[in-house]
């Protein structure tokens, strides 16, 4: 079976080369970017590079976050395993004013984070990720709003984290950061992994979507419930800590590579060739 071959003008989403003539399962013969992905990628493009950076620097405010949520759960573990030598860097990152203030920057840049890759596109009714999928519209448009809800929740408990709220009032905060969590990871999916032809970040965040909300909210709410109520021990309460952390950190780094598999996937600007001086390939 002979491949087919592009027979109109159609760039590289890298580096601008005109991809004409060539068959559609090779190369570009300058940078070796994959001609099937020049094809699907020019949906993207076609929303321009504003719309692309925006979301490309969101992608990169969640690695950020994910990445410092890695060495706020490893720190647990020098006081798990009772690391004196290491005791001030715990106390810096969990105890005290740093922590205060490290969870209201966290809280700013995830906000951003979720802001800025739910950016939409500057023309929505022709825009290639939204025509004929209106249902990103509408998670994008959620996205922002639950994401604002969870910036407020986040930041009233800042001023006194070692207070257990009633029980109800409790569930209630970590039910708002369930869903931010499962709708961040539904548009990463949806909006961004699969039109970008991302499987494998696709893959990755339908499971973080399901994972996330009962690891990082339900089972902290169920800990510190059970804290407050003396229902578990000391020795309990150290392990099931350490477990949570332990789902905690691999989640996050499964976040770290869904995130910079889809930024990596993402066209570049080609200052020598705008993306918006090539036609698109018809359908």
């Amino acid at each position: 079976m002979t491949d087919a071959q592009i027979n109109r003008d159609l760039t590289c989403v890298t580096c601008g080369y005109n991809l004409r003539a060539l068959s559609e399962s090779g190369n570009c013969p300058e940078c070796g970017q994959s001609v099937s992905s020049s094809i699907h990628l020019r949906g993207l493009a076609a929303n321009g590079w504003p719309w692309m950076t925006r979301v490309r620097a969101g992608l990169w405010i969640g690695i950020f976050t994910a990445s410092y949520s890695i060495v706020f759960d490893a720190a647990y573990f020098i006081f798990f395993f009772n690391v004196e030598s290491l005791r001030p860097v715990f106390e810096f990152l969990r105890e005290g004013t740093s922590d205060a203030a490290m969870s209201l920057i966290l809280a700013a840049a995830a906000l951003g984070g979720a802001w800025l890759i739910a950016t939409p596109p500057r023309d929505l009714a022709t825009s290639p990720v939204t025509r004929g999928a209106e249902q990103h519209l509408t998670l994008r448009q959620l996205l922002r709003i639950i994401a604002l809800f969870s910036f407020a929740t986040n930041v009233s408990f800042i001023p006194n984290p070692a207070v257990f709220p009633p029980p109800f009032v409790d569930l209630a905060r970590y039910c708002v950061f369930a869903v931010a969590w499962f709708l961040y990871y539904s548009y990463l999916e949806q909006g961004l992994a699969r039109p970008a032809q991302v499987e494998k970040a696709a893959r990755m965040a339908r499971v973080l979507k399901f994972a996330q909300p009962p690891v990082d909210c339900f089972m902290v709410w169920a800990l510190l419930l059970a804290l407050s109520r003396g229902w578990i021990g000391r020795e309990a309460e150290l392990w099931c800590h350490a477990i949570r952390e332990l789902l905690a950190i691999t989640m996050d780094v499964v976040a770290i590579v869904a995130l910079y598999s889809v930024i990596n996937a993402l066209p570049r600007p080609n200052v020598s060739q705008p993306i918006d001086s090539v036609p698109s390939p018809s359908p």
